[in-house]
């Protein structure tokens, strides 16, 4: 046997160990680095150090000896009385513990007992190496699995890394029908989803479902649970299985986990272990799954819910703007029967015909417009021809629009300095604007004001002269354009449709300072 004994830095006062006789060899390293060196050139049975070795983090002594040591090579600890020991040193990798100073018959005593006891100390550390394959086995597939909410994509990810932790050439994963009591392969490596359906009670699966424990097959057609048909149907021979039932953390049956054929053997007890250690974790992750698929479900149910609720409701509110419109159309209409009557006068001068055909034509277009402002309300969605204007240009046109209107138009200083364009379907804007200053009207019918200015996104309108109780009003109309359906005049519509133009230019209708409406419009709108 070959023992390694290292020194830490400076050297240790305890007296070390003379040479040994065969078949005891010994070599000593008089520091750490020449430790490091060793263990990298050579592979021992044992290796012993102090303390300094194994605490000195900058050279990281354990881990070279783990990665460059095979199992059977056990790191031993030296310690003298006065040594104080951390928890780090000894939860890590600590095969056993060696009282310093060393006298030659003991040491030969201890190494002659570990040769007899090396068998033992071995399956220790191959026992630890183990666990910790285990346990980065458990940390890569936790990580893989809770990172997916997908149902099919998280069932795929679970079968692979399942398949590559145990070596096995397939794994699927069943799910239990409790309705039709069957067992559903809603993946399967090498088939397509929900491909395999069986009777819960049917296969090694289904005994697995029904007894709720791991089964571990070495001959599958040895086997009296086997059901040979799926081999039959998919042309795939199985081996070994190995089995486990997922059950939920209430206790219901989720489904089943079922590995095939182990690529070097059959499945182990370390299989088995490991196993069993992933499938409460395989159900708790596929139960949220199948939660977060309902809930998506119930989702997308709900929107198109909300969607027929919204088609309905507006709807419904395109019958009562209608309803409500006729109220308005009515005294129009008494207005053209009763010139119609003149006009069949015998009487009545070429001066009175004229003007009476005009003020029918002007009757018309009212309701024309009227009708037009209902059907673009109707519209899911408002239609807009947008054209580039200078803002002057763009100014001046709606100056000119109010000509005939009880509102003064003003432009600011800014407009006339500015070489700025505006992005607008400025007989939308327009239209919308007449709509917003008969809503004021019909709260407030006094003269206003009308200003137009830039702001730094694009043009600001701002009507001024309002009441506090005007403004109010309006902006609670802004965000519910139907609170005053019962409104003797199309108050409603007329809000509505000039929210909507707005609203379809990316633009706001906000409360401004000292009794202002202010209606925000940008430069440019990006295609939709």
């Amino acid at each position: 046997m070959k023992f390694l004994i290292v020194q830490g830095e400076p050297v240790s006062p305890n007296a070390w160990i003379p040479d040994l006789a065969p078949p005891l060899a010994c070599q000593v390293a008089t520091s750490l680095s020449e430790g490091i060196l060793a263990l990298n050139k050579t592979h021992f049975d044992g290796v012993i150090t102090d303390l300094a070795a194994l605490e000195d983090t900058s050279h990281s002594f354990r881990e070279i000896f783990q990665r460059t040591q095979s199992p059977e090579c056990l790191l031993f600890l030296g310690l003298s009385q006065t040594d104080e020991v951390s928890a780090s040193v000894l939860s890590d990798g600590i095969d056993g513990y060696i009282d310093l100073p060393f006298q030659k018959p003991t040491f030969q005593n201890w190494a002659h007992s570990l040769h007899n006891q090396n068998d033992e100390l071995i399956q220790h550390r191959a026992e630890l190496i183990q666990r910790e394959e285990e346990i980065a086995t458990l940390i890569a597939m936790s990580d893989i699995i809770t990172s997916n909410l997908a149902f099919i994509p998280l069932l795929a990810a679970i079968a692979q890394q399942t398949s590559k932790a145990l070596d096995a050439e397939r794994t699927s994963i069943f799910m239990y029908e409790a309705k039709d009591d069957r067992l559903q392969a809603a993946y399967a490596e090498g088939l397509s989803s929900y491909s395999i359906s069986i009777p819960a009670t049917h296969g090694v699966v289904g005994y697995v479902a029904t007894k709720r424990e791991m089964v571990n097959v070495v001959n599958a057609y040895q086997d009296k649970h086997f059901y040979n048909e799926i081999d039959h149907d998919t042309g795939y021979t199985t081996h070994t299985i190995l089995c486990t039932p997922l059950i939920s953390p209430i206790g219901d049956l989720i489904g089943v986990v079922q590995c095939l054929n182990k690529r070097d053997g059959t499945f182990t007890k370390t299989d088995e272990r490991i196993l069993s250690l992933l499938s409460p974790l395989f159900a708790v992750s596929i139960e949220n799954a199948l939660l977060f698929r309902d809930l998506q479900e119930e989702v997308k149910h709900n929107e198109e819910m909300t969607v027929e609720k919204i088609q309905s409701e507006r709807l419904a509110i395109v019958g009562r703007m209608a309803r409500s419109v006729t109220r308005d159309i009515a005294g129009p209409m008494e207005e053209i029967v009763d010139a119609a009557a003149r006009l069949g006068r015998e009487d009545i001068t070429d001066l009175e015909r004229d003007e009476t055909s005009q003020a029918i034509e002007h009757i018309v277009d009212q309701l024309v417009g009227l009708a037009q402002q209902l059907l673009d309300f109707a519209r899911e969605r408002i239609e807009l021809m947008r054209d580039t204007f200078d803002i002057k240009v763009f100014a001046g046109m709606v100056k000119w629009h109010f000509d005939n209107q009880d509102l003064t138009v003003e432009t600011t200083k800014q407009i006339a300095d500015t070489d700025r364009e505006i992005h607008v379907d400025a007989d939308k804007i327009n239209e919308a604007l007449v709509c917003l200053a008969n809503v004021m009207d019909h709260f407030e019918p006094i003269s206003r004001r009308l200003i137009i200015d830039l702001d730094e996104t694009g043009i600001q309108l701002t009507f001024s002269n309002l009441s506090t109780d005007t403004i109010e009003k309006i902006m609670y109309l802004v965000s519910d354009p139907f609170a005053n359906m019962d409104e003797e005049q199309t108050v409603s519509l007329k809000m509505a449709v000039a929210e909507r133009v707005i609203a379809a230019h990316n633009g706001s209708i906000i409360e401004g300072q000292h009794q202002n409406l202010i209606i925000q419009i940008p430069d440019h709108l990006d295609e939709p």
